[in-house]
């Protein structure tokens, strides 16, 4: 196999070769698309969406980015690891966190299934 680098590499530094455009994320688009949810159908106030969007944003890093592809069980492994370390306080937030988050997938179609069902049940957080 013959590697191509170093070539295209000084092309694209002589102008020759116009650099190659990056392909939009889907992972990062649809935090986006997420972060506009929460503004405009939650109507959160900007300062309050960075802890909301953090526990979004763990979620699918933990689950290598497969948006489209998490279950039940998967979430609520999750779930499970992530309280294990965390107070009960950090845990009904994050959970309430994750509702909002599961719901936006499920409403805008991001996943087959319902996986806010998958979240357990906690004093003191809004049922999923």
């Amino acid at each position: 196999m013959v590697n191509f680098a170093l070539l295209l590499a000084y092309l694209h530094a002589i102008g020759v070769v116009p650099e190659a455009r990056a392909p939009v994320d889907q992972f990062l688009r649809i935090l986006e698309q997420y972060r506009s949810y929460l503004v405009t159908e939650r109507g959160l106030a900007e300062s309050s969406i960075p802890v909301t969007f953090h526990v979004a944003e763990s979620l699918c890093r933990t689950l290598d980015h497969r948006l489209e592809e998490h279950s039940p069980a998967e979430v609520s492994a999750y779930v499970a690891a992530l309280s294990a370390r965390s107070s009960a306080g950090w845990s009904k937030k994050t959970v309430s966190a994750l509702v909002s988050f599961l719901r936006f997938l499920d409403v805008t179609g991001i996943t087959a299934e319902l996986l806010v069902a998958a979240l357990p049940k906690l004093a003191g957080v809004a049922s999923p």
